[in-house]
């Protein structure tokens, strides 16, 4: 699955379903990266979009999205 993380048609479960588990870790990376430049930028609207697609693609790969651990301030 080559398809543009960008788009919709990326997330149809039945192409989802017949992605490799590599290609499946590759869009999730793509993601996660996509995901974090937009919350850098402020822009949460597309980082929650994002964060709501990568769900979707760790839920195929069997695994939940876990959130970053919080760092001491002290």
């Amino acid at each position: 699955m080559e398809e543009d993380p960008d788009t919709a048609a990326a997330y149809d479960s039945k192409k989802l379903k017949k992605s490799s588990a590599q290609a499946l870790r590759k869009l999730a990376k793509s993601l996660e990266k996509k995901m974090a430049e937009a919350a850098k930028d402020l822009d949460f609207e597309t980082a929650a979009e994002l964060r709501d697609r990568l769900i979707i693609v760790k839920g195929q790969l069997g695994e939940k999205l876990q959130p970053a651990k919080k760092k001491k301030l002290f």
